[in-house]
């Protein structure tokens, strides 16, 4: 067994700062998160109004996998991370994404069990970094703990990803982790939903 430490990206806002904040983040993968998301919110609320602001508020923190396809920008890299909903110090709403690149034949080598753990010490951290008493400087200096552990015999147990997939799992503060969505390249505004609880738009 190895441990994989790669240099962490985030994007997205905290309640530390008063605006956007990023960093590492390549600059093609900002804008395609910032449209997504930004996109994602936009539709959500004007479909489900007040419904889907009270569920982004109340949705738990979900750990992703992504394949090598799913944004152009990986390079043929897969990707892990967390997305968290959060706030910026006035207390606009815009979710908060700790990503990390793999190369993606290491996906083979990722057991089930060293994800769930980086999952929860990921989910840790963004959550810590909530309070207002945070900032950035130590958010980084936190991250740098974070590492993936791989299994060369792991084959069996890896997470079986394909290369335009993404997997999602729901983290609890407990710690478990639940499998909740597969879809196709990022989710649509109808799977964003599911992560909230709301379920498909009608």
């Amino acid at each position: 067994m190895n441990t994989h430490a790669e240099k962490l990206c985030w994007f997205g806002k905290l309640p530390c700062v008063g605006d956007f904040c990023s960093h590492n983040m390549p600059a093609g993968l900002l804008e395609t998160l910032d449209l997504w998301l930004s996109s994602t919110i936009q539709v959500g609320q004007a479909v489900h109004g007040s419904a889907w602001t009270n569920a982004y508020f109340q949705m738990p923190v979900h750990g992703f996998v992504w394949g090598s396809r799913v944004t152009p920008e990986f390079h043929n890299n897969a990707a892990i991370g967390v997305l968290m909903p959060s706030v910026d110090k006035a207390g606009r709403a815009f979710p908060f994404v700790l990503l990390q690149e793999l190369p993606s034949c290491s996906l083979d080598k990722l057991a089930f069990e060293s994800l769930a753990l980086w999952f929860q010490q990921a989910h840790t951290l963004c959550a810590d970094a909530l309070n207002e008493d945070w900032c950035l400087n130590k958010f980084e200096l936190k991250s740098e703990s974070l590492a993936l552990c791989m299994d060369e015999s792991a084959s069996k147990d890896s997470i079986q990803v394909g290369d335009a997939q993404s997997h999602w799992f729901e983290i609890d503060y407990g710690g478990a982790i639940k499998a909740v969505l597969q879809c196709d390249g990022l989710p649509a505004s109808h799977d964003f939903n599911t992560l909230l609880g709301l379920g498909t738009a009608p």
